[in-house]
């Protein structure tokens, strides 16, 4: 279902046993009462650092958002890194098919480009206040860290308030976050900073009847590191002394993310909000934040993509819920905006489900299967259908990635465009979560029919992606 229209919502609300949504009787008609949509991401937290994830960070906030909701076991980032991820979320489409290849470095001309129809684009006509909060990198930006194209307010935002990239110098006084546009200087840890200023907006909104869409995505765990010593000092104590730090920055933002939820509360907001808690890829500083899952951050192998999700939607979401149905970023423009009662856009590939049946329990079927792709790293494409997941990378892959590693160059995008996707591994999740066994051989007719989606799929994103101008060369 690719849009809900008033009929529609009346019609789910026969179907499904909770409703879709509350509604106010005005006048004669019933008239929709929308959710406020609060989505909380961490960044580069492995799927097994929190706590309610048998983690070693101890995420009180994040393990009660659990118990009060939808904890999922197969929840999947957009990419296995910064802007693509974000690019995913936010469109409800393959980052590579707008054009975001790789994560954005300070003058390059690679950005979220304008003309990307997103989420809060689709929820302002609806009466949505948008509002972003923390880390960005979807905007180009120069060596100082001041944002130039594609701010926030470009892309269906209100009010802003975030930094291009990572948190500088660290995440203590970070000196590179922007207002509106306006650089600041702030003196606090930046998940607090971060928190400080989404309860500061949500306080002030002129209109408090109007529902609210809000992107709080933290810079916290990804490095440089920054925590409490108090913090520090617990984890010291328990014996974790190279994690100390980390697991202390993960608590930190925890402590952040409770202070923002007390605060729904505290406005009588958390009837109507549906929360998500994620991280936006895999981990990039210890292996065991991925375990048992195989590689990490920039690898399409399970332990760069598998990420934490939690839903919370009191009325709707049934807490205390173990979900294993495997949902993507991609998934969250059709699904949040035909909540909203929005349209989902027709002209353009959208390649994410509406898995609101998953919320209620019910059987997901998908039509597109889960996609991902990252030129810079083997293997180059991976595919997850049902149980089954495929990646593909290339022969001439060695061959074709000189580029330094966190730079965007002509001859990447030249190799984009020409690779063929020639060397294939299959697994079955459900069995070996941790990609161990290559079944292609033992499995013919699986392996044939998904080889000839990832290759379809590959093609077809191919075509569609953009070409970008200025890029260096190696």
């Amino acid at each position: 279902m690719r849009s809900m229209t008033f009929y529609g919502l009346v019609l789910a609300l026969l179907l499904f046993p909770s409703p879709l949504l509350t509604t106010e009787l005005s006048g004669t008609e019933g008239a929709v009462k929308r959710p406020n949509i609060l989505i909380m991401m961490a960044d580069d937290m492995g799927i097994t650092d929190a706590s309610c994830y048998n983690g070693n960070a101890q995420t009180a906030r994040i393990d009660r958002l659990a118990n009060e909701g939808i904890r999922y076991t197969n929840f999947y980032s957009g990419a296995s890194n910064g802007s693509p991820t974000r690019a995913a979320m936010l469109t409800g489409r393959t980052p590579s098919r707008v054009g975001v290849y790789d994560s954005l470095v300070a003058d390059a001309p690679m950005r979220l480009p304008e003309t990307e129809i997103t989420i809060p684009k689709l929820l302002k006509p609806l009466g949505y206040d948008t509002a972003h909060f923390g880390k960005w990198h979807l905007a180009t930006y120069n060596e100082k860290n001041t944002m130039l194209e594609g701010t926030p307010d470009k892309h269906g935002y209100d009010y802003w308030f975030g930094c291009a990239n990572n948190a500088a110098p660290s995440h203590f006084q970070p000196n590179n976050y922007h207002r509106n546009g306006i650089r600041l200087k702030k003196d606090g840890y930046a998940c607090q900073e971060v928190a400080a200023e989404s309860i500061k907006w949500l306080r002030s909104r002129k209109n408090k009847e109007h529902p609210f869409f809000m992107t709080v995505w933290y810079n916290e765990p990804h490095v440089k590191l920054a925590a409490p010593e108090n913090l520090i000092h617990k984890y010291m104590a328990a014996g974790f002394h190279q994690e100390a730090l980390y697991y202390a920055t993960i608590e930190n933002m925890d402590i952040a993310s409770g202070r923002i939820l007390d605060v729904l509360d505290e406005l009588k907001l958390r009837e109507n909000t549906l929360v998500l808690f994620t991280s936006g890829n895999g981990p990039e500083l210890f292996k065991t934040s991925s375990d048992p899952f195989r590689m990490k951050k920039l690898f399409l192998y399970e332990g760069g993509i598998r990420v934490p999700g939690i839903v919370r939607w009191p009325g709707h979401a049934e807490g205390g819920k173990i979900s294993d149905v495997p949902i993507g970023f991609v998934d969250l423009l059709p699904t949040l905006v035909s909540i909203a009662g929005g349209t989902v856009p027709t002209d353009r590939t959208i390649d994410g489900e509406n898995v609101l049946p998953a919320l209620h329990g019910k059987p997901l079927v998908r039509t597109k299967p889960l996609f991902w792709y990252f030129y810079k790293f083997e293997p180059l494409c991976a595919l997850r259908d049902g149980d089954y997941k495929i990646t593909a990378t290339t022969d001439d892959f060695a061959n074709a990635n000189t580029t330094k590693i966190w730079q965007f160059s002509q001859q990447n995008q030249v190799f984009i465009k020409s690779a063929k996707l020639t060397r294939f591994e299959l697994y079955n999740l459900k069995n070996d979560p941790s990609e161990t066994t290559d079944i292609a051989a033992t499995e013919p007719e699986i392996f044939a029919a998904l080889q000839e989606k990832i290759i379809a799929f590959h093609a077809e994103m191919i075509r569609e992606s953009p070409e970008w101008e200025g890029l260096p060369s190696d």
